[in-house]
């Protein structure tokens, strides 16, 4: 089974995965596209930041590996999704 493992700026409240980086956006899509299992890692405190590149969509992803809680608006759109949601703890 292939995994495919991409690092996200922010998520937006209705889904929508938001990178810095444009230029690594081709590797994130084709990890994306040729796994079966989708993770997703993220710093808890970048969803205050100023992401504007498109990256995808929170229904494309399985699981999300994140060093806080989300916000409560997000955390919603999640559950929605069916995103499973890891919380670091430290």
């Amino acid at each position: 089974m292939s995994c495919g493992i991409s690092g996200i700026g922010t998520i937006d409240d209705d889904g929508g995965l938001l990178d810095y980086a444009y230029r690594d956006l081709p590797f994130s899509r084709a990890a994306t596209e040729n796994s079966r299992r989708r993770f997703l890692v993220m710093d808890h405190g970048k969803f205050d930041g100023d992401a504007m590149t498109r990256a995808g969509r929170v229904s494309r992803m399985d699981t999300l590996f994140i060093s806080g809680r989300p916000p409560p608006a997000v955390c919603r759109t999640l559950r929605t999704h069916g995103m499973r949601l890891h919380v670091a703890r430290g």
